[in-house]
């Protein structure tokens, strides 16, 4: 039963998620966000390697897919937040570039992915693995949500000359480089505060994460120097890294370090 809802929760990730990006990737196109002079962005559109039909189609599949797989639960539970989570996350997916909001277009992309891949995910899937929501969930959710954050500052601060042109106003280009880089020091910094305060109160393994510092301080160092060719590539191997590195820590220890020096010592 466990595996078949785990089942379900990861078909309603990656179909809005895979949903999402098509949907970003048809309206960055038609706002001339990606273009033949952004030698940084999509170019799926702008090279007719696919149809603009058949990314719309595409994206509204995978959508589909993603509402009808967790539809029994929403009309069997009594429990409307549920239903209100699902709702948000395909409106936040849909919505991150399409207008007229265009959350991504108005310096609010940065929030929303930072909701969409923390609190949000993270409760809605608690609901689909268990039928309950979690608060302690909310601190587990941080590290990773920053790192997520922290791929997307990435990719705006290295287009931030694009978007200007294009018009659209990204946290990146309401800061500028220099500023956007401090910015990227601090998500990181607090993905790793996080991690150490969950291995402290609940898995000590958690602390193999630190492992991934020197592969962070690389990035940063190109950063700060203005080498942004692979900047979001290189950040998301270390969101892969340091995620598993942060599940194995959190499915094999099952104490803090708190607790296991006071049963060290007593």
């Amino acid at each position: 039963m466990l595996s078949e809802r785990f089942l379900i929760a990861l078909i309603m990730a990656l179909s809005i998620q895979s949903g999402a990006n098509l949907t970003n990737t048809y309206f960055d196109y038609l706002n001339g966000v990606d273009c033949k002079e952004n030698i940084y962005g999509e170019r799926t559109l702008v090279d007719k390697k696919v149809s603009v039909f058949a990314v719309v189609s595409m994206s509204i599949i995978f959508y589909s897919i993603g509402i009808g797989v967790v539809y029994p639960l929403i009309i069997s539970t009594s429990h409307i937040e549920f239903s209100i989570l699902v709702i948000t996350g395909l409106a936040l997916g849909i919505f991150y570039t399409a207008t007229p909001i265009a959350l991504k277009y108005c310096a609010l992309g940065d929030i929303t992915i930072f909701i969409s891949f923390g609190p949000l995910l993270m409760q809605a899937t608690s609901f689909i693995l268990v039928n309950s929501f979690s608060g302690v969930l909310h601190l587990y959710t941080i590290p990773i949500a920053l790192l997520c954050e922290a791929i997307l500052h990435a990719n705006n601060s290295r287009d931030i000359k694009v978007d200007s042109r294009a018009g659209i106003v990204t946290l990146a280009t309401f800061l500028g480089l220099s500023k956007s880089f401090l910015f990227y020091i601090l998500l990181l910094a607090i993905a790793y505060i996080a991690i150490i305060l969950i291995a402290l109160f609940f898995h000590w393994g958690c602390l193999l994460c630190l492992f991934t510092i020197p592969v962070s301080l690389e990035i940063m160092e190109s950063f700060r120097n203005g080498y942004m060719l692979n900047i979001t590539q290189d950040t998301a191997k270390l969101h892969l890294i340091f995620g598993l590195l942060y599940f194995v820590g959190v499915k094999f220890t099952k104490i803090g370090i708190y607790q296991a020096a006071f049963l060290l010592f007593v």
